[in-house]
């Protein structure tokens, strides 16, 4: 337990819709996200290694 990340409750519903959805859909989400990162929209957080 030491080990394990904090997933913050927003995340958690976030990753219950996403597994909800079809695996199209989930497809067109993850390729959406990739290209926002990619242009430089959405910058990943930075993890804290402790």
């Amino acid at each position: 337990m030491l080990n394990t990340r904090k997933l913050t409750l927003e995340r958690q519903f976030f990753l219950d819709d996403f597994d909800s959805l079809s695996a199209e859909a989930q497809r067109q989400v993850t390729d959406l996200v990739a290209g926002l990162k990619a242009s430089g929209v959405i910058i990943p957080p930075q993890i804290d290694a402790k």
